[in-house]
């Protein structure tokens, strides 16, 4: 693998400016990493391959990592990455009997988030199997900055691999989507005390209930206080934003109404009606309005390059302050690399609750009931229920469920 540590440069690209000095900033770095089982070629050869991944990241030196393809946990970057400043904020190995094409070997790999202790503390963590024919998963954590007590949430996911399996990926994300929004409710309780209860109007499917503060400022507070990222190997290249993946991660992951999530088994086989909602998902590297384009791996079933990795994060809670260049690259270059992967890294504002507020605003009507309101749901028709301080804003919501 020679002396060079990856295929490229350094350079960091500044896509905008901070809004406020005292805002929270947070750098993220993607990376997959590359299985020992699964590496051939060069990659198979290099005996200090796990050595120069960690010298990058050492490099880079994020406020939060998230690695796909993570082998050798517990001997190797457990302990070598608390070394350099990170503790564990979840890992996951993959569990089923799932043999790698290229080595015959038993894959013994996983995803991880870790993050600077120095500067964040954990909430919470967990993880989820998809339980496909090579145990896909996701994991979730939440962080909270030890300076500002901000809040946010980083997921990373390694999604189904097969090309023709787009549809798959999309029922992958749908779940994904769902227990994001779900361990987002979970961080608010965890740092909010339960208040106020108020009757509401969801939509039609459900029936009016008594909730109480928490669960109703899923919908508007939650959604201000919380940032969402999510990075990973998507398995999904752009294709100028219309690739079923893309698209729904534009459209339709991250929802003002919540909508029924049927699982990764569902026999659906592409995108239904978007809904309409205040936050959606945007990838760091799309800027100016340019979807990215530059291959993020190569190998040797992809020599020319595919982009398959990306780093999501929701607006309008966060904005991108700078992005490191990836610069295209050739198969033959790539094998100096310590994996078949580019890194990705990210540095966002996360922005304070009156400026995500001020933007929520423009999405809201004007009309509004308050507490004990006698309006039912089919008084007011399908309408989702947005919640502000003690008042609760109704939106109407026409759309079909995705």
């Amino acid at each position: 693998m020679g002396n060079s540590v990856l295929p490229m440069q350094n350079e960091i690209i500044t896509v905008s400016q901070p809004t406020r000095d005292d805002n929270e900033r947070v750098s993220i770095f993607q990376w997959n990493v590359l299985a020992m089982e699964l590496a051939h070629g060069e990659w198979s050869q290099a005996k200090d391959r796990k050595e120069k991944l960690l010298a990058k990241i050492d490099e880079i030196h994020a406020d939060v990592i998230c690695l796909q393809e993570l082998d050798n946990y517990f001997s190797f970057w457990r302990p070598q990455l608390k070394k350099i400043g990170y503790n564990v904020a979840k890992y996951e190995m993959r569990t089923t009997s799932n043999v790698s094409v290229h080595s015959n070997i038993l894959r013994h790999d996983g995803t991880g988030i870790f993050y600077n202790h120095k500067k964040f503390s954990l909430l919470a963590a967990c993880s989820f199997r998809f339980h496909d024919g090579s145990d896909r998963l996701f994991v979730i954590t939440g962080l909270q900055s030890l300076t500002t007590n901000k809040i946010f949430q980083v997921a990373s996911t390694h999604l189904y691999y097969k090309s023709n399996e787009e549809a798959y990926r999309v029922r992958q994300l749908e779940f994904i989507s769902q227990e994001m929004h779900n361990f987002r409710d979970l961080l608010w309780e965890l740092t909010q005390e339960k208040q106020h209860t108020y009757e509401v109007v969801y939509p039609s499917n459900l029936a009016k209930a008594e909730v109480d503060r928490t669960a109703f400022l899923r919908q508007i507070k939650v959604c201000c206080n919380i940032p969402m990222f999510l990075s990973g190997d998507f398995n999904s290249v752009p294709r100028d934003g219309k690739s079923l993946v893309y698209h729904f991660m534009e459209h339709n992951f991250s929802k003002f109404a919540e909508y029924e999530v049927r699982g990764p088994r569902d026999s659906r086989s592409e995108l239904k009606n978007e809904q309409k909602g205040i936050a959606e998902m945007k990838s760091a590297y799309k800027i100016n309005g340019k979807i990215e384009s530059v291959p993020t791996s190569y190998n040797s079933r992809r020599k020319n390059g595919k982009l398959l990795d990306y780093i999501w994060y929701t607006l309008p809670t966060a904005r991108v302050l700078s992005v490191m260049k990836i610069s295209k690259t050739t198969y033959k270059e790539m094998q100096q690399s310590p994996s078949d992967h580019l890194p990705l890294f990210a540095t966002f504002e996360l922005l304070n609750v009156d400026q995500v507020e001020k933007h929520i605003s423009s999405y809201l009507p004007n009309t509004t009931y308050s507490k004990k309101s006698d309006a039912t749901p089919e008084s007011m028709g399908n309408k989702v229920a947005n919640f502000d301080a003690d008042q609760v804003m109704i939106k109407d919501d026409d759309n079909s469920v995705v």
